[in-house]
């Protein structure tokens, strides 16, 4: 295989965090959200990866991240399509299972 077939290595950790991380997400319920936790928290603790891995899966820095999970920054609409994504859950059922009642940082009317 040539240099320039194979994928980045961006491209490569995203394709095996994809089947990885679709099987293990399968093997927990998001229902089950405990109230203390929010959306972000919820699904790194169900995909068993510490928050440097999933600020890389998302593209996000790590900072970015914590303040995502400790509920001092409101993630915009692409970072919730970032997590549905990875999650195979639809944005709207992601907020209606995180109780977003408020607005996401990049939404729009």
């Amino acid at each position: 295989m040539s240099t320039s077939s194979m994928p980045s290595t961006q491209t490569g950790i995203m394709e095996l965090a994809d089947a990885y991380l679709r099987e293990r997400y399968r093997l927990k319920s998001l229902h089950k959200k405990p109230s203390d936790m929010n959306m972000f928290q919820w699904t790194r603790k169900c995909l068993c990866v510490t928050q440097k891995q999933m600020a890389d899966i998302l593209n996000v820095s790590v900072a970015s991240l914590k303040a995502y999970e400790y509920g001092s920054r409101n993630p915009g609409r692409d970072i919730w399509q970032r997590l549905s994504d990875v999650t195979h859950v639809s944005v709207a059922d992601l907020l209606e299972i995180n109780g977003e009642h408020h607005q996401t940082g990049n939404r729009r009317s």
